[in-house]
């Protein structure tokens, strides 16, 4: 289906600050106000074009950004850098979420520059409680070790 004209799209993000930013509501409103267009669009292409406009600055879709390569905004990666500098450990998603971005435009960025998300990994602490439990592992490894060399050995 062709896209929507430069004045379509426009009419999409008034209605959508209008509506408070509810994608949904504003495809009700859009229809209510321009009863006499073709098309009506849903919650979806709203978000899709407000989304393509903070990404790349235009709400029209062009061959770059229908493509696999896209261009960013050199504010909106400095705002992405700045958030895992702030908080290294922050994962793609929380700053694409927070940013209203992609985690795709999100993780080229990092790619981009250079870096590589990662999250802080949890590791199991060892107790002194624990002995008891590592000896009985320990004992049965040997156990399991010396049937092996025994059954290679025949």
């Amino acid at each position: 289906m062709a896209e929507y004209s430069a004045e379509e799209y426009t009419d999409m993000i008034i209605a959508y600050g209008v509506a408070g930013e509810n994608a949904q509501a504003a495809a009700r409103l859009y229809a209510e106000r321009f009863p006499a267009r073709e098309r009506h669009p849903n919650g979806n292409v709203f978000l899709r074009c407000i989304r393509r406009l903070r990404e790349t600055g235009t709400v029209l879709q062009t061959r770059r950004y229908a493509g696999a390569r896209m261009d960013i905004r050199v504010d909106v990666e400095e705002r992405i850098l700045r958030m895992f500098e702030e908080n290294p450990g922050s994962s793609v998603r929380r700053v694409a979420h927070a940013l209203g971005l992609t985690r795709y435009v999100v993780h080229r960025t990092l790619r981009r520059n250079g870096l590589h998300p990662y999250h802080y990994q949890r590791v199991q602490q060892l107790l002194a409680r624990d002995e008891e439990q590592r000896i009985y592992f320990c004992e049965g490894i040997l156990i399991i070790f010396v049937k092996s060399i025994k059954f290679y050995k025949k």
